[in-house]
């Protein structure tokens, strides 16, 4: 390599380094909730449901892929049981891709977790179960002055147990800070 391709990588890598330094991390806060809906056969047997979300979420400005890490308790009742429902709660660690454009911003988001799953029968609680999983969905994202921002998104959450598979679709309205 010649020395002015040398110094040209050099120039190319050392505006980056500065440039990206200059592009702080930013974190956020998130809380969201709404209907869960449960599929397959899974939802053989149970209501619509409801969840509650708490998420931190880390992007660098001008990248548009963010992480985003985040707890759900979910919740569905039995149809036909009085007294009978199903809860799950999960942790899982996704990836957010912002898809540029102005006002309104579009993402996709999807990651892997840990589920934990709990039947409570004619009030008699069973053990709990705990699995792998994974998620896929998308959003979109609104920011407001004062506020972050607020949002809404529908993911699928794919729960493989024993032989088995949990679905559920969450549809969340929240709120970012």
């Amino acid at each position: 390599m010649n020395r002015f391709v040398r110094a040209s990588f050099t120039v190319v890598a050392a505006a980056l380094v500065f440039t990206a330094s200059d592009a702080q991390a930013q974190m956020g806060f998130s809380i969201a909730g709404g209907p869960s809906i449960a599929t397959g056969d899974f939802g053989e047997g149970l209501d619509m449901g409801y969840h509650l979300k708490g998420a931190l979420g880390f992007s660098v400005p001008m990248l548009p892929i963010g992480l985003e890490a985040d707890a759900m308790w979910t919740r569905f009742n039995a149809s036909d049981i009085d007294d009978s429902h199903m809860q799950i709660l999960s942790g899982t660690l996704n990836a957010v891709v912002n898809l540029p454009t102005p006002g309104i911003t579009p993402y996709l988001i999807g990651g892997v977790g840990m589920y934990n799953g709990k039947a409570t029968i004619m009030g008699e609680s069973g053990d709990g179960e705990t699995d792998f999983g994974f998620n896929v969905g998308a959003g979109v994202r609104m920011g407001l002055v004062g506020l972050g921002g607020v949002f809404a998104e529908a993911r699928l959450h794919n729960v493989l147990g024993d032989g088995e598979t949990a679905r559920f679709i969450p549809i969340s309205l929240g709120i970012r800070f």
